[in-house]
């Protein structure tokens, strides 16, 4: 059995090369405009980066000093734990000389 060979059905595009007749630029005022939008658009996006860095700081600062007050408040709660922890053993220790002189 013969197979007949495939034959293709569209026809591969065909490529022309343009020639170039002038290279100079034909206008500047389209290009000057297109940079001037895009320079206003980079000037905004960079003021509300710098705008949302500066917010971000704030909080960063502001963050850290919540945290240095509640390293503060902690702290001072360890010391009122502390001494309310030595007036109860100073009590106890009280309340046993008090049974041993009794018992005297």
């Amino acid at each position: 059995m013969q197979v007949d060979p495939i034959k293709p059905r569209l026809k591969q595009p065909e490529t022309k090369r343009l020639k170039l007749e002038y290279d100079g630029l034909l206008s500047k005022f389209g290009f000057k405009f297109n940079l001037r939008r895009y320079g206003e658009e980079l000037l905004f996006l960079r003021t509300q980066v710098k705008s949302r860095g500066d917010t971000q700081r704030t909080e960063d600062l502001r963050l850290a000093d919540l945290e240095k007050e509640n390293n503060r408040l902690r702290a001072e709660y360890n010391l009122q734990s502390l001494k309310q922890d030595m007036l109860v053993h100073m009590w106890s220790m009280h309340m046993l000389d008090a049974d041993q002189q009794e018992d005297t």
